[in-house]
């Protein structure tokens, strides 16, 4: 038996640690996520044996974490000192959970993918752009319809990867006319295959950023090409 005096001493640096337990944002979407996310031979498999929420009460329920910027206490798969960290509460209601923060690569922490995976909860990272270095940040990634495309394959690996069921995109900025086919083309070219696709209800097909708060005529075609809408909050 060894004794608490005679225990080896084991070194360990923070780097070391953060780069097995800590999943951080990606700013660049050139930049590797080897180092930026949390190992993911640390999850137990998805528990399919536990049966999907909306199978018991016919709807499918989305939520969406935005807490104080995201990457706090909630981040560190074994938990955190702070008491009041944001919870996902009544797991067995809930279909899907997507992790939201303001960054332009959203990857779910290590610790919510065990919770989702453990609770057989779909769960989505989000893209975002928002406000004056959103419609810079768009102007390169939807230059072209090629560099469209490109973005909706390194979201394609990034999910990949990383075990996520899909994208929540949150354009938050305004766009120009010539962009608007080049966003419906990487939406469509991302929901292709099994990747699920959510549009968040905030520019319109006129480019303006004006929130509907409803599914109509200026926020359809997203919808459509992404699959589905997330429709800004209100409209409660």
């Amino acid at each position: 038996m060894l004794q608490w005096n005679n225990l080896p001493h084991i070194s360990i640096s923070a780097d070391d640690f953060d780069d097995l337990f800590v999943t951080r944002p990606l700013n660049d979407i050139t930049a590797s996520s080897d180092r930026l996310c949390a190992d993911q031979r640390l999850l137990e498999p998805r528990n399919t044996a536990f049966p999907k929420a909306y199978r018991k009460h016919g709807a499918s329920i989305l939520v969406c974490h935005d807490m104080a910027g995201g990457y706090h206490s909630d981040s560190f798969h074994y938990g955190g000192s702070y008491e009041y960290a944001y919870q996902l509460l009544h797991t067995q209601q809930v279909d899907s959970f997507c992790y939201f923060s303001h960054h332009l690569i959203s990857i779910p922490p290590l610790s919510w993918q065990a919770l989702c995976r453990h609770h057989n909860i779909d769960i989505y990272g989000t893209l975002l752009t928002e406000w004056e270095a959103g419609e810079i940040k768009c102007s390169e990634l939807f230059a072209s319809e090629s560099s469209a495309l490109k973005l909706a394959a390194s979201l394609k690996q990034l999910a990949e990867k990383h075990s996520l069921d899909g994208w929540l995109i949150n354009i938050e900025n305004k766009l120009r006319d010539e962009q608007m086919h080049n966003v419906l083309q990487m939406l469509q070219h991302l929901r292709s295959g099994t990747i699920r696709v959510i549009w968040y209800d905030a520019v319109t097909s006129a480019g303006e950023l004006i929130w509907q708060n409803a599914l109509n005529e200026n926020n359809a075609a997203f919808a459509k090409a992404a699959g589905s809408v997330l429709l800004n909050y209100c409209w409660t």
